[in-house]
């Protein structure tokens, strides 16, 4: 069994992974962790201007990220998969 350590050594290459219906302030602010940690990069997918006003009131610069709008939630998990 690997440690906590291990397992949270940020990688060379971290993975790209898409966060469907992103506006929601804990999946954003778990993401933002996940990046700098270096652990991983994302597609955010959902509605744009509400994950915008989430990050400015979170204080998450959104630059590192590609955002794909998409307002409907069922959509936003299709287009994420």
């Amino acid at each position: 069994m690997r440690s906590l350590d291990a397992i949270m050594t940020p990688y060379a290459h971290p993975r790209t992974i898409a966060v469907a219906v992103a506006q929601d302030a804990p999946v954003l602010s778990a993401i933002d962790s996940a990046r700098r940690m270096g652990l991983a990069n994302a597609i955010l997918v959902g509605d744009i201007p509400s994950i915008t006003q989430i990050a400015q009131e979170l204080n998450i610069s959104l630059d590192p990220y590609t955002l794909v709008q998409e307002s409907d939630e069922v959509e936003a998990c299709k287009t994420a998969v």
